[in-house]
């Protein structure tokens, strides 16, 4: 408002200037006898002249000091987001015909009438959206029921098939030639893989619930376990596996399971991709500090443990390292590919697992140097550990 009584006293003085004047100087040189009567100088006349174009101005520049008033709250309404304001108030049309501001008070109403307009749209898609997601999930939810019947459903007959190759493989039916060998092993093979998968897809239909069974989980004892599972497959291609820093006191809040299931997928993969005779080696370190970002461990300065499985295989290439952790990526290497078969979902289903624990996983390799997995998990004390069982 301010502003608006600035401008209409520059326009009123710049109208006295450059309006009265030069109407007078006109009328006197039209007719210079107006201007005086019996000799002397008509200032009547002169006054009145003078009053009507200044009363004239005033009028007019009122007018338009009214345009610039509205058209600056509605402005300011517009910024604020106040549409619905804004269109309650527009610039009225009379006052239009007589303002030199008509054109940007039109385009401030029509400017106001697309925003309204397009809120309106966007509400309405927002709308549309959200019913789009509900369907989504709905869908999403129906098809994480039919994963885990047809795996369920799938997986007992696999199984079975596996057992009976097994079985008449070792001879307790009878000698096999040698073509029945390779048939059998061929089935008993293709089964064992199809059965992996299906464990695999269970798995991302459990972890897409995000549910999470949480207990004290011993380190320990976790990769106690996780090595029982691999032990049979290592000694059969002479891998040597050694332990480092690993303390029967370390404990993390987790779920045993999936913890489990993440040690024992990265020593598959390091037995899987380690030629025999190799070396692989777990450490176990207890941090204290929060590391550099470059490191991937954002725990506030709360304690964690890493988990280094480290092996001296075959590696990754860099240009791979960046995808590795990708679903159903798999990694081509000409000296395994045709003998190793993978769902390309493992390092995807571990990265998924160590996150919801709220960790980190990290990679390190180079082609012909090995691998090194480092996983980051919280480590809490048994304290803190009660206190959250508790709650």
């Amino acid at each position: 408002m301010e502003t608006g009584k600035k401008v209409s006293q520059s326009l009123i003085i710049s109208l006295c200037l450059t309006t009265v004047i030069p109407i007078l100087v006109a009328v006197y040189l039209i007719k210079p006898d107006l201007f005086f009567v019996s000799g002397k100088v008509n200032a009547p006349l002169i006054i009145g002249i003078t009053v009507i174009i200044i009363a004239m101005g005033v009028y007019i520049m009122f007018r338009i000091s009214q345009a610039i008033n509205q058209l600056s709250n509605n402005a300011t309404l517009l910024a604020k987001g106040d549409l619905a304001s804004v269109n309650k108030a527009p610039i009225p049309i009379e006052l239009k015909k007589h303002s030199d501001v008509s054109g940007l008070s039109e385009s401030l109403n029509l400017i106001t009438e697309q925003l309204i307009f397009n809120v309106d749209e966007l509400e309405s898609k927002a709308i549309l959206l959200e019913r789009t997601n509900r369907a989504l999930e709905e869908i999403n939810k129906t098809k994480d029921k039919f994963i885990s019947l047809m795996s369920h459903e799938l997986r007992a007959p696999l199984i079975n098939i596996k057992q009976c190759s097994s079985m008449i493989l070792e001879g307790h039916f009878g000698t096999l030639v040698s073509q029945q060998k390779e048939s059998l092993l061929m089935i008993k093979n293709n089964s064992q893989r199809l059965i992996a998968m299906i464990a695999d897809l269970l798995d991302v239909s459990k972890l897409n619930s995000r549910q999470l069974n949480y207990s004290q989980v011993n380190i320990h004892d976790l990769l106690d376990d996780a090595l029982s599972t691999v032990n049979h497959w290592c000694q059969s291609k002479g891998i040597k596996i050694s332990l480092k820093g690993l303390t029967k006191e370390m404990q993390v809040y987790a779920d045993y399971e999936r913890i489990r299931q993440v040690c024992t997928n990265l020593l598959s993969n390091a037995i899987k991709y380690t030629r025999p005779r190799g070396i692989i080696v777990i450490s176990v370190r207890m941090l204290k500090e929060k590391q550099t970002e470059s490191q991937l461990h954002e725990f506030n300065q709360q304690p964690f443990v890493e988990i280094e499985v480290k092996d001296n295989g075959i590696g990754i290439a860099e240009a791979d390292l960046v995808k590795i952790f990708d679903r159903f990526v798999k990694i081509k290497n000409p000296d395994f590919n045709n003998s190793l078969n993978s769902t390309g979902l493992g390092l995807s289903i571990v990265k998924e697992i160590v996150e919801m624990h709220g960790g980190s996983i990290s990679v390190k390799s180079a082609i012909e140097k090995g691998s090194s997995f480092i996983v980051s998990l919280p480590l809490i004390e048994a304290k803190q550990q009660e206190v959250n069982v508790a709650v």
